[in-house]
């Protein structure tokens, strides 16, 4: 019998609630942790991946349908691009500032009640029972 399915915060001693109640668990000096990770640029990093997505493709119909020659076609979509890379550095710059605000006036520690798990079933820790 596989035993791992039972170490999961469901059949853990911590778990009351719906909250995991180890102060352990979720106390990784986290002011440190957050500061170091949106200081090295990891935050802004992650942003700018998420942005690397970012498709045109509803614009780049709509001027096919216009019947613009393929040459102005093109021409529309390169300032757009280029448009595009300004404002993203402003806003990868808007978003890390924010989320780290965010981050950083977080209460990780959780309250009295502990930490919500969302899935008992299938979250555990290295603090299982």
């Amino acid at each position: 019998m596989n035993d791992d399915m039972y170490k999961t915060c469901r059949w853990c001693k911590w778990f009351k609630n719906g909250n995991c109640i180890n102060e352990k668990a979720f106390d990784m000096e986290n002011d440190i942790e957050i500061a170091k990770f949106t200081e090295e640029g990891h935050l802004s990093g992650v942003i700018e991946e998420g942005f690397g997505n970012v498709k045109f493709s509803g614009v780049e119909q709509k001027l096919f349908e216009s019947k613009l020659s393929k040459k102005v076609q093109a021409e529309i979509m390169k300032t757009l691009h280029e448009e595009f890379e300004g404002v993203k550095v402003n806003l990868i710059e808007s978003i890390d500032e924010s989320v780290s605000i965010a981050l950083n006036n977080f209460d990780f520690s959780g309250d009295d009640e502990g930490v919500y798990i969302a899935d008992p079933n299938e979250f555990y820790c290295k603090y299982f029972w």
